[in-house]
């Protein structure tokens, strides 16, 4: 099993769109956060990682604080693909207590 390699993707930094986010966990160890633009990730490898990231989302927006009203769509992958399983509706200091993790 080979370790992720962890990003904060530059092009997103300060330039996240909107506050709908899409966190994807391909297998056990890995997942990506996209915002609404699903082409480009906001942050991608551990899922440690993205998790705290997506935690302090509102440290990469100019746009988001901790008191920002935000949804995150929870999918994982199964042999069917994609599929989700929480969707997250709430602050972004609520995120820690209340996301989804694999």
């Amino acid at each position: 099993m080979s370790t992720p390699i962890n990003a904060v993707n530059p092009s997103k930094k300060n330039n996240i769109l909107g506050n709908v986010f899409h966190l994807f966990y391909p297998d056990v160890n890995t997942s990506f956060l996209f915002d609404r633009d699903l082409t480009d990730p906001i942050i991608w490898g551990s899922k440690n990682v993205v998790m705290t990231n997506l935690k302090n989302i509102d440290k990469l927006s100019e746009m988001l604080t901790e008191d920002s009203k935000i949804v995150v769509f929870s999918y994982i992958m199964t042999g069917d693909g994609y599929h989700r399983k929480q969707t997250y509706n709430g602050l972004v200091s609520g995120i820690g207590a209340h996301i989804l993790r694999v």
